[in-house]
């Protein structure tokens, strides 16, 4: 599928080798879902961290 379609990460435990697990409950942000509110052709900026930066939380992944 053409990535002007659909994209999608998912963060993983590299000791565990299965998604991260945490209090927020995901570990993927996809574009069908979580990111469907971004709109034009570029990628969308997506964090990654202990604490979601102020106004992202929507594209951030809690690691």
């Amino acid at each position: 599928m053409p990535g002007k379609l659909f994209r999608s990460v998912t963060a993983y435990d590299a000791q565990t080798r299965s998604e991260v697990q945490t209090d927020q409950g995901k570990a993927a942000l996809r574009s069908l879902f979580e990111l469907k509110d971004a709109k034009g052709p570029e990628a969308p900026d997506l964090y990654f961290g202990p604490s979601a930066p102020q106004g992202q939380e929507d594209r951030w992944i809690k690691t």
